[in-house]
């Protein structure tokens, strides 16, 4: 709750506005038929009351419009001699013209406990002298109003006293051409008028001018060394202000003029700049929403530069802030000097809608804060920083990177968005980056940590390496429907891709995009199918397997275009559907599974491998299913886990395929294969009852080594010797 005493003011305020609304209506009627006004001269340097008739030339009569009855005046305060000398007017008066000539005189309004001092002028006023706005100590308000104005000349000065902390109001147009002086801790409120500076004028004091519903015409440049507030006020040019000190604005505020910040600005709530504006090195500009004004909205149709501090941020109270674009070229330019910051503060949003963003210097983001960057294009420059710990979404934009950028600092989300440039998009080791959906990927993507793709289509068309240790995930959501990866250009993986999805049943996929895609999957990596919920797994882009492919128990995985292998193919109970061959190559198939299609083995060698575990066939032992033909070619490769030892009569199927061809390079049909621990399986396969599958019999167990038999037989020979000697001889 504010103080009593600044309730009062704002009271006192309200009925002087309102005696100036009806002084310049009843003024207007009035002039257009009056008569000529009486001239009221002060006759010497004689300090007075303005009630003092005896001090006019108008005696018995002070000049105030209507005493007598008709009578309008002229006064004229122009006593000059060396002799300083003071009008004090402390009751309301209403004058046709009001001229102080004399550089001795000073006129004080002077508001007081008993009355509300207010000065009406209907037609002109021009201040030669000195005006002083005080008040007796009893903090009331007085002020200068009416439909004149008042032409404060070079020689003038325009004061607004400390007094005892009233308001000061002058609601009457201004045109400055000497100096406006207010004191520390004093505000001079020009309300719903025009204040026009002029070339040689000057706003000083160390207190404070508000500005509310008028207009600020600058003439020339302004400079002022007080502080400046404006609500709903316009200010136009041709000048610049600068701001010295400290500015706040909001409620509509339109800056048509430039504004050079070199001090502090504050954004409370609406303010436009619609003129080139910076904010110089060593300024704070503050975005910030409160809990009296809501929303602060820094609205853009020109150019904003910055080499000091920009922040968007909120009094506590969990109040948004944001920049946005009104019309024209709007542009933020963050200098290699400047920091925009985000704070997360009380929790509102932060955004910036609309407004381009060439940044050259430090974007900084609160680790709990979002910056939601929408419907413009943000530049990363060779030195711009994005850094803080916090969130930069962006949406339905374009983040162009004329250098390799890293999110180490940052973590990103997209959304609608292109990411084009000369540079690269790093995602750091133990950064998450959500690749969102419906974007456009035209540079280059280093992945060492983890990036995700949830859902619906993205589209890559720059190389993307997918690093050591890194994970892609391709994932289907019941929100956004199947993931869609669309590749116009290289995927080097030597870390882990995933195709997958929530646990809702919806599919994942690598499709063509354009041009001639590929993947290259290295020794260190791992492109997995994944069951989850269920949905289909599609590879329609060329494969290069030298690591890992898996497609995991349950999934399905279409492969529809080439497979090239030299490392492991490996079928952990999931199916592979092929359009194409599948060449082993010099690589491996192993596994339980069932491939749709023809696969080949090669002489290079292809390696067939088996696990066997148990006797129960898929689940113990692995199996495949080749609804194809299979050509054999190659080697045959048997393992037994640890624990396991087949019985000569167990029989293990681990291969049951449409059409079989070929032969194994290691084993003929019928012969038997030495596995690694030394034991054997007869083999048959590719006649008979055996015409289409491959089948393990007749196990024989390891045989010792000839050296351990002679170890044995010396050993028997050693103990009867030593059974043939007597007894007590050694």
């Amino acid at each position: 709750m504010a103080p009593a005493s600044s309730l009062q003011n704002r009271r006192q305020v309200r009925r002087l506005l309102a005696l100036a609304a009806f002084g310049a209506v009843a003024g207007v009627g009035w002039n257009a038929c009056r008569a000529q006004d009486t001239t009221a001269n002060w006759f010497s340097e004689t300090s007075g009351n303005w009630t003092a008739a005896s001090l006019w030339s108008t005696n018995p009569n002070y000049p105030n419009n209507g005493t007598p009855s008709g009578t309008n005046y002229a006064a004229v305060i122009s006593a000059t001699g060396g002799t300083p000398y003071t009008v004090t007017l402390d009751s309301t008066i209403t004058l046709d013209t009001l001229s102080i000539g004399s550089s001795d005189a000073t006129l004080e309004l002077l508001g007081t406990a008993a009355n509300d001092t207010a000065l009406q002028i209907n037609t002109s006023m021009t201040n030669g002298g000195d005006l002083l706005l005080s008040d007796d100590g009893s903090g009331t308000a007085p002020a200068l109003y009416g439909s004149g104005t008042l032409t404060n000349s070079s020689s003038g000065t325009l004061e607004a006293a400390a007094g005892g902390g009233g308001g000061r109001v002058i609601a009457l147009p201004v045109d400055n051409q000497g100096t406006v002086t207010i004191d520390p801790g004093v505000t001079l409120s020009l309300e719903s008028t025009a204040f026009t500076q002029e070339s040689g004028g000057a706003i000083n004091g160390g207190g404070t001018m508000s500005l509310m519903g008028g207009v600020l015409n600058l003439n020339a440049t302004l400079n002022p060394s007080a502080d400046l507030s404006f609500l709903a006020e316009t200010v136009d040019g041709p000048g610049t202000l600068i701001n010295s000190q400290t500015l706040t604005s909001g409620d509509g505020a339109n800056f048509n003029a430039s504004l050079d910040n070199r001090g502090t600005a504050t954004v409370t709530s609406l303010t436009y700049l619609h003129s080139a504006s910076q904010n110089e090195n060593g300024a704070t500009l503050n975005v910030e929403g409160t809990s009296t004004s809501g929303t602060a909205n820094l609205s853009l149709s020109s150019t904003l530069t910055n080499d000091g501090t920009i922040n968007l941020t909120d009094d506590g109270t969990a109040n948004d802030a944001e920049i946005t674009a009104n019309g024209g070229t709007p542009q933020v330019t963050n200098n290699s000097d400047g920091t925009i910051a985000v704070h997360s503060s009380g929790g509102g949003s932060r955004a910036i809608s609309g407004v381009p963003l060439a940044n050259q210097g430090t974007l900084t983001i609160d680790p709990s804060a979002t910056l939601a960057f929408s419907q413009a294009t943000l530049t990363e420059e060779g030195t711009g920083i994005i850094n803080g710990g916090g969130t930069l979404s962006l949406s339905s934009s374009t983040l162009t990177l004329k250098q390799s950028f890293d999110d180490s600092g940052v973590t990103l989300k997209f959304s609608g968005t292109t990411v084009n440039g000369t540079g690269t998009l790093v995602n750091a080791g133990g950064q998450t980056l959500n690749l969102g959906t419906g974007n456009t990927f035209d540079a280059g993507i280093t992945n060492n940590g983890t990036a995700t793709l949830p859902g619906g289509a993205e589209y890559f068309n720059g190389a993307i390496t997918n690093n050591q240790s890194a994970t892609l995930t391709i994932e289907g959501t019941s929100g956004n429907g199947t993931g869609n990866f669309y590749l116009s250009s290289t995927l080097s993986n030597s870390g882990t891709i995933e195709l997958t999805d929530d646990g809702g049943g919806a599919g994942a996929n690598i499709e063509v995009g354009s041009g001639t895609p590929q993947i290259t999957n290295n020794s260190s990596g791992t492109l997995e199918a994944t069951k989850a919920g269920g949905g289909q797994r599609v590879l329609a882009v060329p494969l290069v397997n030298n690591g890992t492919l898996v497609v995991q128990s349950g999934a399905s995985l279409v492969a529809s275009s080439t497979i090239t292998n030299s490392g492991t193919i490996w079928l952990q109970g999931g199916s592979l559907s092929l359009s194409r061959p599948l060449n082993i190559g010099d690589g491996t198939l192993e596994g339980s599974g069932t491939i749709y299609g023809p696969v080949n083995l090669a002489s290079d060698p292809s390696t067939l491998l088996f696990n066997l575990d148990g006797t129960t066939e898929g689940t113990q032992y692995n199996s495949l299913t080749v609804n194809g033909p299979l050509a054999l070619a190659g080697d045959l490769s048997v393992a037994l886990a640890a624990g396991f030892t087949p019985t000569p009569g167990d029989t293990f199927t681990v291969v049951n395929c449409d059409y079989l061809s070929g032969a194994f390079l290691n084993v003929a049909s019928g012969d038997r294969l030495t596995i690694g621990n030394g034991g054997s399986f007869e083999v048959d396969y590719g006649s008979g009852a055996y015409a289409d599958d491959v089948v393990l019999s007749n196990y024989q167990a390891p045989v010792p080594e000839p050296a351990s038999i002679s170890l044995i037989g010396v050993g028997g020979i050693m103990l009867m010797s030593r059974r043939r000697k007597r007894p007590g001889h050694f």
